[in-house]
């Protein structure tokens, strides 16, 4: 699974687990955060959904480190 999420105005690639740098993220570390900007969700290379710009009911669970 992969998707390019929207936070703080730039995009970023992610995979399940994977640990990404974001800028401008106003969360406590350890917290979870909901990302609902999701502009789009591959489950293969050959299958995806890309949004418009959203993917509607996507989103991305996180957790901040610090």
């Amino acid at each position: 699974m992969i998707a390019v999420v929207e936070i703080g105005g730039r995009q970023y690639r992610v995979t399940p687990n994977e640990k990404i740098e974001v800028e401008l993220m106003d969360t406590e570390a350890g917290k979870s955060v909901k990302l609902n900007r999701v502009l789009m969700v591959a489950s293969s290379d050959t299958e995806a959904t890309i949004g418009k710009p959203y993917v509607d009911g996507a989103s991305v669970e996180a957790t901040v480190v610090e």
